[in-house]
């Protein structure tokens, strides 16, 4: 609709229920060992914290550039399987 009324295009709300204390308690309950955490509001359904280890940082491999790329490559052949659906 802005394109005919010129008016300037506002992006929606993003709203999220994830609870900070209850993420940082599930990568620390979690450690070094491998697994995932799934924590939900059993009133609403709403999720509270999900976690899973070992962890990536999906930045490093975000562009198109060679380290880009070398940084994928890595993370596909990294035996711990960071990306494995826990």
């Amino acid at each position: 609709m802005s394109m005919f009324t010129g008016d300037k295009k506002q992006g929606g709300n993003v709203v999220t229920t994830l609870n900070s204390a209850a993420q940082k308690a599930a990568f620390t309950g979690l450690g070094d060992k491998k697994g995932a955490v799934a924590a939900l509001d059993p009133q609403t359904g709403a999720i509270l914290a999900l976690a899973s280890t070992p962890s990536y940082d999906p930045s490093t491999f975000a562009g198109n550039s060679d380290k880009d790329s070398k940084a994928w490559q890595a993370l596909q052949k990294d035996k711990d399987k960071p990306m494995l659906n826990r």
